[in-house]
């Protein structure tokens, strides 16, 4: 049976999981933080940061408190697994975010999903590319600074790549080279099954390009 080495981000994540410090919620960039579902559901802590929007990125409905208003918070249901489609909501995400912060001056938002790991630190690195032209492997180490327990699941790292792309952001040569996707594409043409080739790298759930 044909295997891979094991992938940097496999080594961070196992890592990451097991000594990197935790908190509930932490400052991203200018008025955006990342955090858990505690920090979510917490009235106190969104009444001392000031906390005006909120994405929720979980699979059951939020409990938001009302210093949150109803139309000020976005909910997208989504399990944390590699063959989840993440990429079809970044741009609604990104939009949400740009939207609420060019409002008013002092609306700040928290993007959650259970721990603040996975799913919400990948809108948050989607909104860096947007906004700042990084490439996902620059948003997410940019992102690990201000939250290091921060590690997207393989499948959501693919999928910021294409919308970095989309944005009109170039991968570096080291991450063209190294890239999960382009050994996905590599084994995709040998004699292997097309559905083996993404089942080894956990993805099944959007076409190869």
């Amino acid at each position: 049976m044909l295997s891979f080495p094991q992938q940097k981000w496999q080594v961070v994540r196992t890592n990451t999981l097991g000594t990197a410090p935790r908190s509930d919620v932490d400052l991203i960039t200018d008025r955006v933080y990342l955090g858990n579902w505690d920090a979510a559901v917490d009235k106190k802590v969104l009444t001392k940061l000031g906390i005006t929007h909120v994405v929720s990125m979980v699979e059951f409905g939020p409990d938001i408190p009302d210093v949150v208003e109803t139309a000020n918070r976005l909910h997208i249901r989504l399990n944390d697994s590699a063959d989840t489609n993440i990429l079809c909501h970044l741009e609604e995400t990104t939009n949400f975010i740009k939207t609420a912060l060019e409002a008013n001056k002092n609306n700040k938002v928290l993007v959650h999903c259970l721990m603040g790991i996975s799913r919400s630190a990948t809108v948050v690195c989607a909104y860096m590319i947007a906004t700042k032209k990084l490439t996902g492997a620059e948003a997410i180490a940019f992102v690990q600074k201000k939250r290091p327990i921060v590690c997207p699941n393989l499948g959501f790292r693919q999928q910021l790549n294409i919308f970095a792309s989309k944005q009109g952001v170039q991968e570096s040569l080291s991450e063209v080279m190294f890239s999960p996707l382009r050994q996905l594409r590599a084994w995709s043409n040998t004699k292997k099954p097309r559905r083996e080739a993404q089942k080894a790298l956990g993805s099944t759930s959007y076409a190869l390009p």
